[in-house]
C-alpha cells in the first residue's frame, strides 16, 4: 500500500514485488532485524539477522521501496 502512494502500478508489477517480498519477509520477532541494500539500477537484497534472505531485482523497486 505504501509503495502504490508513488503512483500508480501495472498489476503484474504489483504482484511480481508482493510475490518477493511475501518469500523473503519472515514474521518479524522482537529483537530480529530485516536490512535491505540499495543495488542502484539493479533492485534490492534483503538480509535477515545479518543472513542473505533474497533479492527483488527491479530498479523501480528499489526506488519505490527505499521512497517510503
Amino acid at each position: 500500500e505504501e509503495m502504490r502512494r508513488g503512483g500508480a502500478l501495472a498489476q503484474a508489477t504489483e504482484t511480481q514485488w508482493l510475490s518477493g517480498m511475501r518469500a523473503i519477509f519472515p514474521d518479524v520477532q522482537s529483537g530480529e532485524r530485516i536490512t535491505g541494500v540499495n543495488l542502484p539500477q539493479q533492485g534490492v537484497r534483503f538480509y535477515v539477522n545479518g543472513q542473505a534472505k533474497g533479492e527483488v531485482m527491479d530498479p523501480a523497486f528499489g526506488e519505490r521501496f527505499f521512497g517510503m
